[in-house]
């Protein structure tokens, strides 16, 4: 989509379809438009809803059938049926007036049968003076096949400027190759006006850097009521209410207004009477964090309308990050103009910026505000990225096109079609400007194009025609293997061209990649040649929960962090959907844990992970002399350790604690949302991530001494000496004993361990425990926590649990043989109060065999831990696995 288009035809998406269905209309709302597809609405008898239109045109057939049918609907007898044949299909409904004191609310019912590519929605378009659309709200898609759904649009508030009528939209729409067959039922269609509600905070965009400022005033008008009660609440990110204000407003009528262009000024659903009155709010806000304020209208039959007002509270400094972390906006200063944008930069944690920068020479006036924007950039210490995504309208009518062009598209062309309008910008700007990128991040048009040294080379020749030496990308996708210069045809040397005519690539992928997916590919990626830059992208609002967008967001980053990635950019953060601020600018729950994240990992280097008690997600860097330490479990856990004086636990939101003290460690308790533990003591740090067992895993032989190695890394400016003792898990009993020893700085040793496994040490990943106590330049007594497998691996125990109908607890032993020799053992289960049970494997082969259990009353077992033992016969394996009894 051109920067024009998305401009026009802003997509806003909420998620209604996968709300539970609606029983009652929306309180207090008036129709203006209603559609139940009955005999009623056809009073030609031709099966289509009189006053409706239908698309016409590429991808949308005329043989599709779309019309009137009677059915089980979900308002009456019949409803408007769609058979899927190749195609999309859209029905409209006639163009009604609207005014703008009013917000609309849409209701509809949808049914669909076999959909596999295709999808059905229901919208509302809005049309200019013109009957031009210039807004559109759709719900979210339904496929596959399901039962009648009852869906709500808004209420919405139209954006645009100039709306004067509104339009209903049954549209059926394709994916990646239409459905040839499969079926559609659209019905129950209403539209309604409710009152609209305008609320605004005291700052623009609702960042503040003083809690105490923060203020909301607002406007209410399309009341048909003289007094309404307003609701104030103010929340904190997870949806809990900090405050509630109510207050009765007293209203006052307004004369009412005709949309222009309405047949019938006289129109009772246009011309009712009607109030609007004001009102204000100052909530005490704690301190840093992003909070919610929601405002809700009270009428006679409940909730008139609800608006939700984010606001982001940071730090009264200018964050600075370092040039690892940044953004990319394809679009420009939409929605954010550009005067405004370097004080958001600085506040938000971003030290680069990718920036469409290819103006028309004629346009002075935006020529002299980009020159102005790269400076100011400049002067905070912002690195200006220059885009050439979007090429002037002069450049594209030399390619005969008038839609999207992309990188491949202009730049294998002739210097001289594009290069004089080029010049002009590179003259302002290659000052303040040092690196350009040919597109955008989502352009990876130049993957598999011939000659591409070549191209790119005759690029940058271009651009260094200023006497600057540019450095120049473009954008890849992960699924190919980076570029390489190839050697010229006419080459007489046989070596490939010592430097690179691009500086960077910038990697992306559609779907974006998860923080394991990101991981796999760095670790393979060719670091030879260029910078590594990668795009990344925060998950749909719609189909992921808050925890679980945070947590990806900040694993990505830390992910792109560890691998030492020279450019880690946001892409578009500009998005109703997946963005740090929505379409309008408004600051989302992700932009704080965007800057939280930024600015504790700027500058910092990677150092490696720890195995923890908890086996807490980590990983470890060093910024200014002191550790940092990144922490995520997806659940409640509290990660004991001794951290160090003057470690304090950070949090996604940008709120600082003390870490509290317990039984002479420190207690980093970590839930729902990712956490940093900053200040930590380094060396420590780097002491325990140094610490390893080998071999990690040994096999299930019970009796038998297992001998291993532990490994130590002194992390100290200087030699230390100490003692260290291994420690199993509670219900182990080790013969060790504490083992001295003295290590040069910088060096490493290994220390003989023997081990012994107790008669119920159970399969599976076990934490040990170091016990250390070091005599450097200070006395330090702490623990380290390395993980021994017990199992050979050659022969898993896994085990599960029912509940079945007779009451019983029913439970599945699995042993596998994954050798090529058989094996043979007793298996005995052991349950609290119940006598032991027994089965046998007899020479059994590669690969899974199959025992059940049945024990009565199973219910009273749930919740407690049974013992699963399986002893080698002819063999020195034993396999022991507890387990909790789950329904």
């Amino acid at each position: 989509m051109t920067r024009l288009a998305s401009t026009l035809a802003m997509l806003l998406i909420l998620p209604a379809c996968g709300a539970a269905p609606i029983d009652q209309r929306f309180p207090d709302a008036v129709p203006i438009l209603t559609a139940e597809f009955e005999s009623t609405s056809d009073h030609d008898f031709d099966g289509w809803p009189d006053g409706w239109t239908r698309q016409r045109g590429p991808g949308y057939p005329a043989y599709m059938e779309v019309r009137i049918q009677p059915t089980d609907g979900a308002s009456g007898e019949s409803a408007l049926h769609v058979a899927c044949n190749g195609g999309a299909a859209a029905a409209f409904s006639p163009p009604v007036p609207i005014t703008p004191r009013f917000a609309y609310v849409f209701e509809g019912s949808l049914r669909t049968e076999g959909l596999s590519q295709n999808s059905a929605r229901w919208g509302i378009v809005f049309l200019n003076e013109q009957k031009r659309p210039i807004e559109e709200h759709f719900c979210l898609p339904l496929r596959g096949t399901t039962p009648w759904t009852k869906i709500r649009i808004g209420p919405i508030q139209p954006r645009r400027a100039g709306v004067r009528y509104a339009v209903i939209v049954a549209r059926v729409g394709v994916g990646a190759a239409p459905d040839l067959t499969g079926e559609v039922w659209f019905d129950d269609a209403w539209l309604a006006r409710t009152p609209r509600l305008s609320v605004k905070t005291s700052t623009p965009h609702g960042f503040y850097t003083d809690a105490a400022d923060v203020a909301i005033a607002g406007e209410l008008s399309g009341v048909e009521s003289h007094t309404v009660t307003v609701r104030s609440q103010l929340l904190d990110v997870t949806g809990a209410q900090l405050e509630q204000h109510e207050q009765q407003l007293t209203l006052t009528e307004v004369a009412p207004v005709t949309a222009t262009g309405d047949p019938n000024p006289a129109n009772p659903l246009l011309t009712s009477k009607e109030f609007a009155g004001a009102f204000a709010w100052k909530p005490h806000v704690q301190g840093v964090g992003f909070y919610r304020i929601r405002v809700s209208i009270i009428g006679r039959a409940g909730t008139l309308h609800q608006q939700d007002m984010p606001v982001l509270v940071v730090p009264d400094d200018d964050a600075t990050a370092g040039l690892e972390f940044g953004w990319s906006l394809p679009r420009g200063d939409d929605p954010i103009p550009l005067a405004d944008l370097p004080r958001l930069f600085l506040r938000s944690g971003v030290q680069r910026v990718k920036f469409p920068v290819w103006f028309s020479e004629e346009d002075g006036e935006r020529a002299q505000g980009l020159a102005n924007f790269a400076e100011r950039l400049s002067n905070r210490q912002i690195e200006l990225i220059g885009l050439l995504n979007d090429p002037p309208a002069a450049v594209r009518k030399s390619f005969q096109g008038e839609g999207e062009l992309l990188a491949i598209d202009v730049f294998s062309r002739p210097p001289d079609l594009w290069y004089p309008s080029l010049e002009p910008v590179l003259t302002r700007l290659s000052l303040s400007v040092r690196y350009w990128q040919l597109g955008d991040d989502r352009d990876t048009s130049l993957v598999g194009a011939p000659n591409l040294t070549a191209r790119v080379g005759e690029v940058k020749r271009q651009l260094d025609h200023v006497g600057q030496d540019l450095h120049l990308g473009f954008g890849w996708d992960w699924q190919h293997e980076l570029p390489v210069p190839h050697k010229p045809m006419n080459a007489a040397s046989s070596a490939l061209p010592r430097h690179l005519p691009w500086r960077y690539v910038s990697l992306a992928s559609s779907p974006s990649l998860t923080p394991e997916e990101l991981a796999s590919y760095l670790r393979d990626l060719n670091r030879t040649r260029g910078e590594r830059w990668v795009s990344i992208r925060p998950l749909e609002r719609s189909r992921y929960d808050l925890p679980t967008r945070v947590n990806d967001l900040v694993q990505q980053m830390v992910t792109a962090k560890s691998f030492g990635v020279e450019g880690i950019f946001l892409d578009d953060p500009f998005d109703d959907e997946c963005g740090l601020l929505d379409s309008q600018g408004r600051p989302t729950e992700l932009l704080l844990a965007w800057r939280t994240t930024a600015l504790a990992l700027a500058q910092a280097r990677y150092l490696g992970r720890i195995d923890l008690p908890e086996g807490s997600a980590n990983a470890i860097f060093e910024r200014g002399g002191k550790g940092l330490i990144f922490l995520s479990a997806g659940r409640p856990v509290r990660e004991l350790l001794r951290w160090g004086p003057e470690a304090r636990l950070l949090n996604a939101w940008g709120q600082t604690q003390e870490l509290p003290r317990e039984d002479g460690k420190q207690a980093a308790e970590i839930g729902a949302w990712p956490v940093f533990v900053e200040g930590a003591d380094l060396p420590l740090l780097a002491w325990r991530s140094g610490v390893r067992l080998s071999p990690e895993r040994v096999p299930s032989v019970l009796g038998t001494p297992h001998e291993l190695t532990l490994t130590v890394r002194n992390t100290f400016n200087q030699e230390v000496s100490g003692t260290a003792q291994l420690v199993g898990p509670e219900s182990w009993r080790l013969d060790s004993f504490p083992i001295d020893f003295s290590i040069p700085p910088g060096k490493e040793i290994t220390l003989p361990i023997e081990i012994n496994l107790p008669v119920d040490a159970g399969m599976g990943s076990h934490v040990m425990r170091v016990d250390f106590e070091l005599n450097a330049d200070d006395a330090y007594h702490f623990s380290a926590y390395p993980r021994l497998e017990v199992g050979a691996g050659d022969v898993n125990l896994e085990v599960s649990t029912r509940l079945n109908d007779h009451g019983q607890l029913e439970i599945e032993q699995r042993l596998t043989n994954l050798t090529d020799d058989e094996v043979t053992f007793k298996c005995y289960l052991s349950a609290p109060e119940r006598r032991r049970m027994r089965r046998q494997i007899v020479e059994h082969r590669r690969g899974t065999d199959v025992q059940s259990y049945l024990l009565k009353d199973g219910r009273q077992l749930l919740g407690k831990t049974l013992y699963l033992r399986a002893e080698e016969v002819g063999g020195s394996r034993t396999l022991n696995l507890p387990f909790v009894a789950e329904p």
